[in-house]
């Protein structure tokens, strides 16, 4: 009995061969667990993206029916190339800038949809009266071209440094304006007015793309071909451009076969730090998605997670999210990126669909009859 109680007590340990094959074993079953992990993760960052959207395009038709159109995708913008007469202006009957110009405002459509949001208090910190940027150097740099004078910014000449709009309300993490599958996104950016020569000259202190803590985001205004370049028009662009009104009986082509918002990533790989999107910034292709309608090559770089190599001379690391051109939708989602619609369903965009298929989504008057992917 003595001797049996004491071989169990003696019984030998694991030998080193046993122990590294547990351990492996163990690795093995870690290693198939862990994608399935990052897939259901993703797959929940996939379903947030869609309830952002979701929530958005609600908040949009609340808008619609508060004040019988979408929202603008900005409001007096100072990236206008062309005519900026007070008679454009989204403030009807405003006392014009000193040059007859409209007042240069730079508010972005997404500030307009905070108390549609459930978020009225951030909202209210936000100061209409004085611009959302310091945007207003288009016709400074482009002498004898159209558009407005630095004298045409409201509240010239403090601008909006230092005050509320981008220091307070531009620099707030919205959630519903994040994706969560971006990946290592930058808090805030910051460009002085002398950051942005572009070969003039000298932009001046109201250059296009003058930023003061302004928060990233994952979301565009679709604009169909606008950048921000040109007052709305409704025959030509998407439902979204600078002082738009759009009301869904605009939308010749279908509220539900046009796009409202569609995704983007928040940084662009190689390319310019100043590039968007920002929400609460006005600035120059801070806000819109476009789709490029000038045929091959062009047509092709504007395209869904399309690469940007081509322009940037093969300097794009990877094609996909991690490299794509200016006012280009795209994400960080397999395969594709989320729209929200004009009649405000949602649904994933494959990056695999067709060119023309994709830049008729963009346009709201463009006659193509297409049906959602």
């Amino acid at each position: 009995m003595i001797a049996i109680l004491r071989a169990a007590f003696f019984r030998r340990a694991f030998t080193l061969i046993e122990l590294l094959v547990v351990i492996a074993i163990i690795a093995v079953l870690i290693g198939l667990l862990l994608p399935a992990v990052q897939k259901v993760r993703e797959a929940a960052a996939r379903m947030q993206c869609q309830n952002n959207l979701k929530q958005i395009g609600l908040a949009l038709h609340d808008y619609h029916s508060t004040n019988g159109y979408f929202p603008a995708g900005t409001v007096n913008p100072g990236e206008i190339n062309g005519s900026v007469s007070a008679a454009l202006s989204y403030y009807p009957g405003e006392t014009p800038a000193a040059s007859g110009n409209f007042r240069v405002y730079n508010h972005s459509g997404f500030v307009l949809l905070l108390p549609y949001l459930e978020q009225d208090n951030l909202y209210k910190q936000y100061d209409m009266k004085i611009p959302g940027a310091n945007d207003c150097g288009w016709v400074k740099a482009k002498a004898g071209g159209g558009g407005g004078v630095e004298q045409d910014l409201a509240n010239y000449p403090t601008g909006q440094t230092g005050l509320p709009n981008q220091t307070v309300v531009g620099s707030a993490l919205v959630k519903t304006y994040t994706c969560p599958s971006d990946r290592d996104p930058p808090a805030t950016f910051s460009i002085s007015e002398q950051g942005w020569k572009n070969g003039y000259a000298e932009w001046g202190a109201y250059a296009p793309y003058t930023l003061v803590n302004a928060r990233r985001s994952n979301y565009f205004f679709s604009t169909g071909l606008n950048t921000g370049g040109t007052i709305w028009n409704p025959v030509s662009d998407g439902a979204f451009g600078p002082n738009s009104r759009c009301k869904i009986t605009d939308i010749h082509d279908g509220a539900s076969n046009r796009w409202a918002v569609g995704e983007t990533t928040q940084h662009k790989g190689s390319l310019k730090s100043e590039y968007g999107p920002f929400w609460a910034s006005g600035t120059h292709v801070s806000l819109y998605g476009i789709m490029h309608t000038g045929g091959p090559p062009y047509d092709s770089w504007f395209a869904i997670n399309a690469p940007w190599n081509v322009l940037q001379g093969g300097k794009c690391p990877t094609n996909g999210a991690s490299c794509q051109a200016f006012s280009t939708y795209g994400s960080w989602h397999t395969g594709g990126a989320n729209f929200v619609y004009c009649d405000g369903h949602v649904s994933l965009v494959s990056d695999s669909t067709a060119l023309p298929i994709q830049i008729a989504l963009n346009f709201i008057n463009n006659g193509q009859v297409v049906s959602p992917p």
